[in-house]
């Protein structure tokens, strides 16, 4: 007979009240960091990208009016810290618009 055991586990590998803090910070940091990065991409409409950020993934939301669009939102926040995969959600639509048009599809100073 075979007595089949679950995995060891050591206290120092409890999950504790500070471990969800921890996630919590760590989830409002790589957020609060996708945002930023969009607020100084210079493209208007990515300040309307939707982030969140569990257990690795960052998942982005919303409406772009172009792919172009869709694929910088993806590359500026792909290397943050503690992302492991985006996953793009963003729809496209050419109706989609920022405060100034032009900006929201070539970013400043572009024209």
């Amino acid at each position: 007979m075979f007595l089949l055991q679950g995995p060891q586990v050591h206290e120092s590998q409890q999950p504790t009240a500070d471990t969800s803090v921890s996630a919590r910070g760590v989830r409002t940091a790589v957020e609060g960091a996708a945002r930023a990065r969009y607020l100084d991409s210079g493209y208007a409409i990515l300040r309307t990208v939707r982030c969140d950020f569990h257990e690795g993934v960052l998942t982005l939301r919303g409406h772009v009016p172009s792919y172009y669009l869709k694929q910088i939102a993806q590359t500026l926040v792909g290397q943050l810290d503690h992302v492991e995969l985006v996953e793009n959600r963003l729809e496209v639509d050419a109706y989609t618009t920022s405060d100034d048009p032009v900006d929201a599809y070539f970013g400043p100073g572009e024209k």
